[in-house]
């Protein structure tokens, strides 16, 4: 991950320093950058969407539906669900689609001491959560 933080603008520290830290400021920019890179390569990018079906031919992918209304064809799907995807797992149970459940998690969870933590804005909009 910080590989590819660092390929996409982050300073090279990072990848040695112990308590790396970017700060909201560089990682916008960070984040436009792989923004950029994807569209230059051929993807897009659809804000505000939801996969919303899948498309089965022969019990086999055939793509998706977003928002209910735009089809996309491909023989490979790539479904990266966060941890509130219930109602996608319904839809795919009721399609006759084989779950299981898988026997590792993979994810990044980066976790500081609220000391080490800078807060941005004016007071009226900080919340500080107590320790």
């Amino acid at each position: 991950m910080l590989d590819t933080f660092i390929k996409f603008g982050a300073p090279e520290e990072i990848g040695y320093l112990a308590r790396p830290h970017l700060g909201t400021d560089v990682l916008c920019g960070i984040v436009k950058n792989i923004r950029n890179y994807i569209l230059e390569k051929g993807g897009e990018i659809h804000y505000g969407s939801k996969m919303t079906d899948v498309l089965l031919s022969s019990d086999k992918i055939s793509g998706v539906i977003i928002n209910g209304r735009k089809e996309y064809r491909s023989s490979v799907v790539i479904l990266a669900l966060g941890h509130s995807a219930r109602d996608t797992f319904e839809m795919l149970h009721k399609k006759g689609v084989t779950l299981e459940q898988k026997p590792i998690s993979v994810g990044v969870r980066i976790e500081h001491p609220r000391k080490l933590l800078i807060f941005y804005g004016t007071a009226k909009n900080i919340r500080i959560i107590p320790a």
